[in-house]
């Protein structure tokens, strides 16, 4: 039975924040607002002003039309373990599939400590890769994901204390600019 009180789970939260401390790269995430926030930061700009869904959005329960953009949060430094499947990585290589796929293991405790709720479709998140040029230096490659989809796992078989975050490799051209220009713009 799953006790997010017990004292136990303090103990393998911190231990699991540390190994994903440890073995895992840098992680720059980015937490989507979502339409009541977006409207509630509308308002309290411009009273009364228009909302972030149209009559038809209404209809759908979402943003349908192209138009508008999502809107995130300033950046948050997580940990987390990343796990590339050998078999993605194979079919990447012969050209079967265009989209690089992964894992991101985050605990829970951590997760809720940073973003202040579960991750969520749409979230993206950035990892920073060092990778070897042919003259032997250390070059950063970042690489985008968005999240398509999380749920709790039992990573380490303790309980349930981490989320499983599916991410698919974002195009460049689909990245928000507010999000590919906050490292010129700023100092993480």
């Amino acid at each position: 039975m799953f006790e997010p009180t017990n004292p136990e789970h303090s103990l393998v939260d911190a231990l699991t924040e540390e190994i994903h401390k440890f073995e895992g790269p840098e992680l720059v995430y980015w937490v989507h607002k979502t339409p009541q926030e977006i409207d509630a930061a509308t308002e309290d700009a411009t009273p009364g002003g228009d909302s972030y869904l149209d009559d038809l959005d209404e209809v759908y329960g979402e943003k349908s039309s192209g138009d508008a953009k999502l809107e995130f949060f300033e950046p948050i430094m997580v940990y987390g373990k990343v796990d590339v499947e050998p078999i993605i990585q194979e079919l990447m290589r012969l050209g079967l599939i265009k989209t690089e796929q992964l894992d991101l293991y985050v605990n829970i405790a951590h997760a809720h400590e940073k973003l202040e709720r579960p991750p969520n479709g749409g979230d993206v998140f950035r990892i920073t890769f060092l990778i070897r040029d042919v003259d032997g230096e250390l070059k950063e490659k970042l690489v985008y994901y968005k999240v398509s989809n999380c749920h709790p796992v039992d990573l380490y078989n303790y309980q349930y204390v981490n989320y499983q975050i599916n991410g698919e490799q974002t195009n460049m051209m689909d990245v928000p600019d507010e999000i590919k220009n906050y490292f010129t713009d700023n100092e993480f």
